[in-house]
Formats: C-alpha cells, sequence, structure tokens
C-alpha cells in the first residue's frame, strides 16, 4: 500500500513544473508568415538573357520516408495540450517515422510509431477533421507555402500550429500551443 502511495505521488497527473520554452506572439507569427522558398528553380541550358520560354518551376518534391532523429521540448509541448503523464512518457519515448505520399493533389502523410499510428490525408487549404493526440477532435488545415506545410488545428481546446519545413535532407516540425513550442527533426531514410 505504502508503495501505491509514492507511486501515485510520483506519476500523479499534474501540470508539470519544468520550466517551458515560451515563444511570443511575434515569433509565432513570424513562422507562420516569414518567406520561404516557394518553389524550386529549374536550370536552363540557355545563355542569360536568351531564354525567351523559360521552363517553368517545379513543385517541391514532399514525398518520402523519414525518421525522427531529435526531439526538443515536445514533453513541454504535451504537458501544455493538456497530455497525462503516462501518455507523455510513451509519446515522448516512441521512435517515430513519417511516410509521405501524393495522390493526385492530395497528400496523406501517416506516422507510425511504437506509441501508435496515425494517418492523415488532405489537400492544400482545405479544411478537415483529425483526432488530435489530447482526445480532441479539431478542424485542421494545411497550407502549403513552398517548402512548408503550415497547419493550424482548431477546436474546444486550445489552437496548436504545426509547421512542417522540408529540406532535401529533412523536415523540421516545429509544434506550438500557447506559446510552448517544440521541435523535431525527421531525417530523410527513402
Amino acid at each position: 500500500l505504502l508503495l501505491c502511495a509514492v507511486l501515485v505521488l510520483i506519476f500523479k497527473d499534474d501540470k508539470s513544473n519544468c520550466p517551458k520554452q515560451k515563444i511570443s506572439s511575434a515569433e509565432i507569427s513570424s513562422l507562420l508568415n516569414e518567406n520561404v522558398n516557394d518553389t524550386l528553380t529549374v536550370a536552363s541550358s540557355e545563355p542569360a538573357g536568351n531564354n525567351k520560354n523559360p521552363e517553368p518551376v517545379k513543385e517541391y518534391n514532399f514525398v518520402g520516408e523519414y525518421e525522427l532523429v531529435s526531439s526538443d521540448n515536445f514533453d513541454e509541448f504535451l504537458t501544455e495540450l493538456g497530455i497525462g503523464y503516462f501518455t507523455r512518457l510513451a509519446a515522448t519515448a516512441a521512435s517515430s517515422r513519417y511516410y509521405i505520399t501524393k495522390d493526385g493533389d492530395s497528400y496523406t502523410l501517416k506516422t507510425v510509431s511504437t506509441f501508435g499510428n496515425s494517418a492523415i490525408t488532405f489537400k492544400d487549404g482545405v479544411p478537415f477533421d483529425e483526432d488530435r493526440l489530447d482526445g480532441q477532435t479539431v478542424k485542421s488545415t494545411i497550407q502549403i507555402k513552398g517548402n512548408k506545410w503550415v497547419q493550424k488545428q482548431e477546436g474546444d481546446g486550445p489552437d496548436v500550429h504545426i509547421i512542417r519545413e522540408f529540406s532535401p535532407e529533412q523536415i523540421k516540425v516545429t509544434s506550438i500551443v500557447n506559446e510552448v513550442a517544440s521541435v523535431r527533426i525527421y531525417k530523410k531514410v527513402a
């Protein structure tokens, strides 16, 4: 019985007293609206000035498989979202992979982890329903801005912003709730 009482005190489900990395409203706005690499430019074999019909600019290729390689402030982000201790413990300890596919003008982001699997399919700028880790079903919208996916989740709880910034080698995922931000890096593996 004493052991049970000690475990309850140690693992009680409360807001952690850990220091949170805060992000200002101005920084959030900057992340959501900063200039992005709108497209990848296609090089032309024509000398400069002679290119009367430049090749069309290509769309960024998001498709691939990505593996989580680093995570900063994720527990604090989950705490701010109201996620319980044991769920946070499992989520922060989980290994995770993203699988991104494209079918026409729709993208599917499948997350496979030791914590659980999920998938969302979306079109640029079109709202869709999404089940969030805190148990909320939210209205989610992802806008494609060059090499970034800028996502906003709105529901009964706090709004969440997720910025996925793609490069040829990785995805930098910045998740923000109530001025608490987490950054996770996924390395491209295929």
